[in-house]
């Protein structure tokens, strides 16, 4: 497969925005047989991504967005950041059927009494990994992190963090899976809001946690109104007495959430959500390798924790958090089970194939492996 490389860079590049770039690239990568993989240079980009036609992919000439600095779990400055204060959604990808995204900051930073999204999209295969997603809404209105609709979405080892204002009805994330489909999340921190997340499956579509890290100052860690959490979810953690219908198991209530530093800002966001060893979440998780193998900071598993940053027990967290400079050697891989494949969309035959490509982030040795079996 042949890569099309675009660079997003402030100055020097393809293109100076996100959004130019996917502007000026969209058409059929099928028939050119070509993976589009944009490149993304440490900049503040402020143009909303708006795609919501135009593409031809499959799950082979998909779209592939990544960011070229590692921001190591904390939200930096010195990495690719897009953050948005006038349209509704910073990122909409509605018109981008088979999209990955690796290492992204986004942010919908908007000073309006409305709904505030960091990402919202409506299409089939979605994968967003290691990224760092922030819904901010001072006023009263809702601060969404995470809005996903439609057919299939994966996200893995990555921060949601709703920051609304008093009284609102702020949450992580608002999952709308369509009939017959799965939004699954592993391994990720969902922070703040009144409820960790909204469950809105009343299409009969799927939610499924397994090792989601839930700390939120509300009332609930999943809003049940419109819908609740898929049987089979497992391994996640609530600082909140009562667990979710579906919760798991092997799941914890009544939990210590140990972050590195709470402290609310406003924009930069400079509270730090890594996990420390403090944390009821530590080596308590359930192995999500047969997907990825790093975690948010970028650096391999040791013992799998609850939430988006490994902290292995018998090393300081310094330890851990200091190998994200350190060139390792590893693969990214993700996968999907029949259970979480739809009939309508992909198809699980005798195994998974698997693609190697280049690292997408270029700090290491390792491969990159992606593509379900079509």
């Amino acid at each position: 497969m042949a890569d099309r490389i675009r660079t997003v860079r402030s100055s020097g590049g393809n293109y100076s925005t996100l959004e130019g770039c996917l502007d000026g690239e969209a058409g059929d990568l099928t028939a050119t047989s070509e993976r589009l993989w944009v490149q993304c240079g440490a900049f503040e980009d402020s143009t909303p991504v708006n795609q919501s036609s135009g593409w031809t992919t499959s799950s082979e000439y998909y779209v592939y967005i990544t960011a070229d600095d590692n921001h190591a779990g904390v939200w930096s400055a010195s990495v690719y950041r897009l953050i948005v204060t006038t349209n509704y959604a910073a990122f909409l990808t509605s018109g981008i059927p088979h999209l990955r995204t690796e290492g992204l900051q986004i942010a919908n930073a908007r000073s309006s009494t409305s709904s505030n999204y960091a990402q919202i999209y409506g299409n089939t295969d979605h994968w967003h990994h290691r990224g760092l997603f922030v819904g901010y809404n001072p006023s009263t209105g809702a601060a969404y992190a995470h809005y996903s609709t439609g057919q299939t979405f994966l996200t893995t080892a990555t921060i949601l963090i709703s920051v609304g204002g008093a009284g609102s009805s702020s949450y992580c994330c608002y999952p709308n899976p369509a009939s017959g489909y799965a939004h699954t999340f592993r391994n990720v921190t969902m922070y703040g809001g009144r409820a960790s997340m909204r469950a809105f499956n009343t299409g009969a579509g799927d939610i499924y946690w397994y090792n989601v890290h839930a700390s939120n100052f509300g009332e609930d860690t999943v809003n049940e109104s419109d819908g609740t959490l898929t049987s089979g979810s497992d391994y996640n953690l609530t600082e909140q007495a009562t667990a979710p219908t579906n919760f798991g198991g092997n799941s914890v209530t009544s939990a210590t959430a140990a972050f590195e530093d709470e402290t609310w800002t406003t924009y930069p966001w400079e509270m730090d959500l890594r996990r420390t060893l403090s944390d009821d979440g530590v080596d308590v998780g359930v192995s999500q390798s047969s997907y990825f193998t790093d975690d948010v900071v970028g650096v391999p598993w040791s013992v799998w924790d609850i939430g988006a940053n490994e902290t292995a027990s018998g090393s300081t967290d310094s330890e851990v958090y200091d190998a994200a400079s350190v060139r390792v050697e590893h693969a990214y891989q993700i996968a999907y089970p029949a259970s979480e494949v739809s009939s309508s969309g992909w198809t699980a035959s005798s195994g998974t194939r698997y693609e190697a490509i280049d690292d997408p982030l270029g700090t290491d040795d390792g491969e990159y492996i992606s593509t379900p079996d079509t």
